[in-house]
């Protein structure tokens, strides 16, 4: 239960129940990456004017935003991520942020995205681009080996420093003109 004050003699209250599913609705454990779902008092329960939108993220009363994560054994939610960005490497699920938040941990850098590019034996490869800060060059071998000690197999194929990552004016990564950048270099320096 949420409560917000508004004024010293008014308080409202609005119940919110979050879940994580499965691909079949089915709510899932805690520490399982399934999909994030809401529903509660005053949410809306479709999108003005887009049929399609609403039967997707609106069903039996359920919100579903696109968002991925596990509830922890306290009921903390973790953000794993968006659905629509997640990768399949060799028949196992994998999202940017499970990579991009081990990077942010390793001292130097300022920013990095992962995106998939695609392979014809492993599905998707995911990439990861960093920009370091002034001053700091961490190699590629460092960076991949402390990723490694951290989530194993789930590590991306390449990690690639680049000056900036692009971003549109909102501020929101351009994940397909980072997928163009990152494919140019690796192809490049075959």
């Amino acid at each position: 239960m949420f409560s917000t004050r508004q004024a010293p003699s008014v308080a409202v209250c609005l119940a919110v129940e979050l879940q994580v599913v499965d691909a079949e609705d089915q709510p899932l454990s805690a520490g399982q990456v399934g999909h994030v779902r809401v529903r509660g008092g005053g949410m809306i329960d479709g999108y003005l004017g887009d049929e399609a939108a609403t039967r997707q993220s609106f069903r039996n009363g359920w919100f579903y935003p696109g968002d991925m994560g596990l509830l922890t054994a306290d009921g903390q939610l973790v953000h794993r991520g968006r659905s629509d960005e997640m990768m399949i490497v060799n028949g196992i699920n994998i999202y940017p942020e499970e990579i991009e938040s081990v990077l942010r941990g390793y001292p130097g850098i300022m920013d990095v995205a992962v995106v998939p590019l695609h392979s014809r034996i492993s599905q998707d490869l995911p990439v990861c681009a960093v920009v370091t800060s002034a001053g700091s060059q961490p190699t590629e071998a460092k960076m991949d080996r402390f990723v490694r000690e951290r989530i194993g197999h789930r590590a991306p194929a390449r990690i690639i420093v680049l000056d900036r990552l692009h971003r549109n004016e909102q501020g929101k990564l351009d994940r397909k003109e980072l997928a163009r950048i990152l494919l140019a270099k690796i192809t490049g320096e075959a």
